[in-house]
């Protein structure tokens, strides 16, 4: 009875935590990394409209939105400093109060223009990013996926017949009683052999590789842009939080998210170590 009771106990709570963390991991790398599955991206025609369109209406549309918001977001930033510093001051008001009072009203409206101008750029990229990780998934990373599957299989049917002939040879050189005319294994030993160059699959291999890497740096972006989302939502003149939940998001969320944002752009522009000679 007690090793029934100890078979059917449910693991500690922190170990099921850690299962559900690996879990969650490997599906992440599984979509970074892996094909897409939808049949239709794989496709010849959908496959080369992937890969070989370069700057489509969608990307030019949403690029052009998020240049527009941040040049937005940089005219205000600059208005707002220069409001703060006194250089737009209404000098036509009677007390200093009142001027500055004027001036903080002024640089929090610039300020409030400046985060919702943002926050376009910001939806805008996030678009962008999606789209391009989907497509790259979709394209480029399939089809470099299926080539080394394909040319993996070839490698290993090639193998398989090479054994079968290695065994086969040595069963005859055992056997002083054979006759090639009596040989009814089913095996046809005039089969043509699969062509097959391990200089193709080394090549298939490091250009998926790079395809890797490639869809790597998208989901970064991706990752980049959905913490500025995040982030930005939060913020006054935005207050999505605060409109429609009635309170301001958990600050600690709000600034792991700045982190994380932060952290993919010192990643991306990291230069890497050059090597010893």
């Amino acid at each position: 009875a007690a090793a029934a009771a100890a078979a059917i106990r449910p693991p500690p709570p922190g170990r099921r935590r850690s299962g559900g963390l690996r879990r969650t991991a490997s599906a992440l790398g599984r979509w970074m990394y892996g094909p897409n599955p939808d049949p239709s991206w794989t496709s010849t025609s959908s496959t080369a409209a992937a890969t070989t369109s370069s700057a489509p209406a969608w990307k030019l549309i949403l690029s052009t939105l998020k240049l527009l918001g941040l040049l937005g977001f940089w005219t205000s930033d600059n208005a707002s400093f220069l409001h703060s510093s006194g250089f737009f001051d209404d000098h036509s008001l009677p007390s200093k109060d009142d001027r500055i009072r004027s001036r903080t009203e002024s640089k929090g409206r610039w300020s409030r223009r400046g985060m919702r101008s943002y926050f376009v750029a910001a939806c805008a990229g996030w678009i962008v990013s999606w789209r391009e990780a989907w497509r790259h998934r979709g394209g480029e990373l399939s089809v470099r996926v299926h080539k080394v599957r394909e040319l993996e299989e070839r490698k290993a049917r090639g193998m398989a017949a090479e054994r079968r002939r290695k065994r086969k040879a040595e069963a005859n050189e055992r056997s002083d009683s054979w006759d090639p005319e009596e040989d009814d294994d089913g095996e046809d030993d005039d089969e043509e052999e699969e062509y097959f160059d391990e200089g193709e699959l080394d090549e298939a291999r490091r250009a998926l590789k790079a395809a890797e890497g490639r869809q790597f740096s998208l989901f970064l972006a991706l990752l980049k842009s959905s913490c500025d989302v995040v982030v930005f939502s939060n913020n006054p003149g935005v207050d999505l939080h605060k409109r429609y939940r009635g309170k301001k998001m958990n600050e600690g969320f709000h600034s792991v998210c700045g982190l994380v944002s932060a952290s993919t752009v010192l990643y991306n522009n990291f230069p890497n170590a050059a090597p010893k000679v």
